[in-house]
């Protein structure tokens, strides 16, 4: 008569009695064909509009210092001027990792006030003309989500560049004024 149950797998077994497992080879992701050659070109610097504007060398001289500012902006932005929660289907409605403990007094000054700096200095950005074109270029330039192309002013000013043609006389001018509340807010 014959034993009951599946019969034992070959192959060498660790001391526990598990088979060994062949060695899994690693490998890295290093994503599409397009997202290599933007990695090539800007590096860690292509995943916002300002990055590529300070690496096609669009900001000029002080270059580094008004993308640190508009990187400056951006971070503080979203965290105040951002709508909502973010939700999932796959999660439940309360937030997920929201927490509903009584803030501290110090932290909350603190958010206070940095909220008020960034309303000032968007403000200061507002005044410099009446027709907000250079708040709405700085936006696209520094506030706006742009982490693979746009805005369509830098996009256009990039593509001419490394042509050798002149760019669109207007991208330059949204370019100029972005450029110029930078300048504003970095000094």
């Amino acid at each position: 008569m014959g034993r009951a149950g599946r019969k034992r797998k070959s192959g060498t077994r660790e001391a526990n009695g598990r088979i060994k497992r062949a060695p899994r080879a690693i490998s890295y992701d290093h994503g599409t064909n397009t997202t290599q050659a933007k990695h090539s070109v800007y590096g860690t610097d292509g995943s916002d509009a300002i990055g590529r504007a300070y690496v096609a060398g669009l900001l000029g001289e002080d270059g580094l210092n008004l993308r640190n500012a508009g990187r400056a902006i951006f971070h503080a932005y979203w965290p105040m001027f951002g709508v909502g929660a973010e939700r999932s289907c796959l999660g439940d409605q309360s937030g997920g990792g929201m927490i509903h403990d009584p803030i501290d007094m110090d932290e909350r000054q603190r958010m206070i006030d940095r909220e008020r700096r960034l309303t000032e200095t968007l403000a200061m950005i507002d005044a410099l003309d009446k027709t907000l074109r250079t708040r709405r270029a700085f936006d696209q330039l520094c506030i706006n989500i742009n982490p693979d192309c746009g805005p369509s002013f830098l996009d256009s000013i990039i593509w001419h560049k490394t042509r050798g043609k002149q760019p669109p006389v207007e991208h330059e001018q949204s370019l100029a004024l972005a450029i110029k509340a930078l300048t504003l807010i970095a000094t």
